[in-house]
């Protein structure tokens, strides 16, 4: 019973703090924390409790292998909403997030390999941001009408 009510309570928990904090110190003190396995770390830890040290070890590599797969995210989402519409930008961006999670879920990798992979896609994906803000376009996903 008490590990129930730790999944239910655990992570939103962890989620409402964060966002509880945005409130209070910024939008910046809200990022870093969030940038914490707030979610995925009391999600592993139950993996752990219920299914072993060898399943959770296996779960945490392909959590850390999704940030590739963020990262092919965030990217193909910055550069479609600055001429697509939302609707085209969401589908793009989740194919980019598929296709790469479904691609590198198939292969097996050492730890080191996936913590590369996730370091390097984060630092490229940053890289190959766009530098300039988009052309006001009403069309574009970067746009939110009231």
């Amino acid at each position: 019973m008490l590990l129930i009510a730790l999944k239910l309570i655990l992570a939103p928990g962890f989620v409402a703090l964060a966002s509880l904090a945005g409130r209070r110190w910024g939008l910046a003190v809200s990022g870093w924390i969030s940038t914490f396995p707030i979610v995925a770390g009391p999600i592993l830890y139950f993996f752990a409790v219920e299914q072993g040290p060898a399943f959770a070890s296996q779960a945490a590599l392909k959590t850390l292998l999704g940030v590739v797969g963020f990262s092919f995210f965030a990217w193909t989402y910055a550069w479609a909403s600055r001429s697509l519409s939302l609707a085209w930008t969401i589908l793009l961006s989740w194919t980019a997030f598929l296709t790469v999670g479904l691609t590198l879920s198939q292969v097996e990798f050492s730890f080191w390999i996936v913590l590369s992979l996730s370091l390097l896609s984060l630092w490229v994906a940053r890289f190959l941001m766009p530098k300039q803000p988009a052309k006001k376009n009403s069309t574009s996903a970067g746009e939110y009408s009231s």
